[in-house]
C-alpha cells in the first residue's frame, strides 16, 4: 500500500511493468496532466524502484506492488526549473505520496525549494535525492537540505562509483546519508 512519487522526466504511462499501479500525475515541464517520459531518465529510475517481478521480464524493481505518482519536473533535455520542482513536491505530498524520489539536483540554493522539502517533512513524507554524478563535493539541492536522504553511488567493489561506465562519477560530501549500487544497473528505457 506504499505510494511513491518519482519526480523526474516522467515515465511511460502504459508500460506493462507498471500496469494497474499508476495514480494520476502531472507534468510541470509542459504544464499538463500527461507526465509521459520524453527523455528516458525517469523511466529508468522508476523501473529500478518499481518494475514488476516474476513476469518473465528482464528487470525487477525493489518494490513490485507500490503505487506510483509520476511527476514530470524535467524536460526532454533533462533540465528543469526549481519552480517545477517545488510544485512537484507539493503535488506529490498533497496527493498522498509517502516517499518522494528526486534523482535531480541543482547547485544553487533555493529557499522555496527548501520550504517545499520542509513541507514534505512536516507532513511525514520521506524525500530521497541523489548527490548527482559530477564527481565533486559541490552541495546539490535538494540532496544538501536537512530532512532529505542524500544518496551517493557505489560500484560492485563497494567503492564510490568513479568513473561510471559512461564517465563522471558519484558526487560526494558531508551531507551524504547513504550510498547505494549505482554502476551498471539494469533498467528500462522509455
Amino acid at each position: 500500500n506504499l505510494i511513491i512519487s518519482v519526480l523526474d522526466t516522467g515515465m511511460p504511462l502504459s508500460h506493462p511493468e507498471f500496469s494497474g499501479r499508476l495514480l494520476q500525475g502531472y507534468d510541470y515541464a509542459n504544464n499538463d496532466n500527461d507526465p509521459t517520459d520524453d527523455q528516458g531518465h525517469g523511466t529508468n529510475v522508476t523501473s529500478v524502484m518499481a518494475a514488476k517481478g516474476n513476469n518473465n521480464s528482464l528487470v525487477a524493481g525493489v518494490n513490485w506492488n507500490c503505487m506510483i505518482i509520476p511527476v514530470k519536473i524535467l524536460n526532454s533535455s533533462n533540465q528543469g526549473l526549481y519552480s517545477w520542482w517545488v510544485s512537484g513536491i507539493t503535488y506529490a505530498v498533497d496527493n498522498g505520496a509517502r516517499v518522494l524520489n528526486m534523482s535531480v539536483g541543482g547547485s544553487t540554493y533555493s529557499q522555496s525549494l527548501a520550504d517545499a522539502v520542509t513541507y514534505a517533512y512536516a507532513n511525514g513524507r520521506i524525500v530521497v535525492a541523489c548527490m548527482m554524478n559530477n564527481n565533486n563535493n559541490v552541495p546539490y539541492y535538494p540532496a544538501a537540505f536537512n530532512n532529505v536522504i542524500a544518496i551517493g553511488a557505489i560500484n560492485n567493489r563497494m567503492e564510490r562509483a568513479v568513473p561510471f561506465c559512461w564517465g563522471g562519477g558519484s558526487s560526494y560530501g558531508s551531507h551524504i546519508s547513504f550510498t547505494a549500487p549505482g554502476e551498471m544497473i539494469l533498467g528500462l528505457a522509455y
